[in-house]
């Protein structure tokens, strides 16, 4: 499987949960491929295992990996990356900030945004410090919301799918707005379709997601077509141009991600039963244990998830 422009939005965070080694470097090498094409400058920081594979597939796709920040590439080692912006076993912050933000802000001139894919993460799983890879996914997201920035990481689905605890891997989905999944993991792939914020919107949105969850999760399929019904007609009204839908697998049940580039973030308020408006959120915050949003450089997500 090959990740490709049309499958990653730009702006989105895509985990890729991979089965085999050689695939993953193709997904990577036609991912940069895409981002270049659209006048992306492309990071990738890869593992020195994965770095030879990684070249390879590059130069398949004609492109030179030693080409340099000169041509968009700037091909990195996870090792010296990580030793940059760990302390005491995590992440830190501010050392995230500082290499991370100098290396998107040197990418970024001249070019249309930052396509990054990323490795550490998988490093920090595959040692054992879980809470590391987490809290890294989430540093990502917080750059994203400064930067232009289209995100793409991986972890070897037998690593992940080892874990014992359901809840941490879903801790993993949560955090990022897509799941590509192989082997082990396919069930975890979400769907994800693009709308344009026409009047009609609202109801292709929820035969997008009856028709998805009919096959994949047909009890919780009618609350999730009231939901998304709802967060997509707040999205045509306050979101802009268009808006997509994104619905992920858990362990338990399903997450309903609605991404706008509205600036104007979402809030429960009361509402009488002679306004006109007003009860979309009530409607999502009663069905729905967990909702949220996450703003985005662009723009903004809004969440929310089902339980069986």
């Amino acid at each position: 499987m090959s990740i490709v422009l049309q499958d990653v939005e730009p702006g989105s965070h895509v985990v890729h949960f991979y089965a085999d080694d050689c695939a993953l470097a193709s997904s990577v090498a036609g991912y940069a491929a895409e981002g270049l094409d659209a006048g992306e400058a492309v990071v990738l920081i890869v593992e020195p295992a994965h770095l030879a594979a990684t070249r390879c597939a590059l130069r398949a796709r004609g492109l030179d990996p030693d080409a340099g920040p000169a041509r968009g590439i700037h091909l990195l080692d996870t090792a010296p990356t990580l030793r940059r912006i760990m302390e005491d076993g995590l992440p830190a912050p501010d050392r995230f900030a500082d290499a991370l933000g100098d290396l998107l802000s040197s990418a970024l001139p001249g070019h249309a945004g930052v396509r990054a894919y990323g490795e550490m993460v998988e490093t920090l799983w595959r040692r054992g410090n879980v809470a590391a890879a987490l809290a890294l996914e989430e540093l990502w997201n917080e750059i994203a919301r400064e930067f232009p920035i289209t995100l793409y990481c991986a972890y070897k689905d037998t690593l992940v799918a080892g874990t014992t605890d359901a809840s941490v891997l879903d801790d993993a989905c949560r955090l990022h707005s897509a799941v590509v999944g192989d082997g082990a993991l396919s069930l975890r792939s979400s769907a994800y379709r693009r709308f344009v914020a026409e009047e009609d919107a609202p109801a292709a949105a929820r035969a997008f997601v009856l028709a998805t969850l009919e096959c994949r999760d047909a009890p919780l399929a009618a609350d999730a077509a009231l939901v998304v019904s709802e967060l997509a007609t707040n999205a045509v009204r306050y979101g802009g141009a268009g808006f997509s839908v994104t619905l992920s697998c858990l362990a338990q049940g399903v997450r309903i991600s609605v991404r706008d580039s509205g600036p104007e973030l979402p809030s429960l308020r009361s509402s009488s039963p002679f306004d006109p408006g007003g009860r979309g959120l009530p409607i999502v915050d009663a069905l729905c244990p967990n909702w949220g949003t996450t703003r985005r450089h662009d723009g903004k997500v809004v969440w929310a998830e089902l339980d069986r």
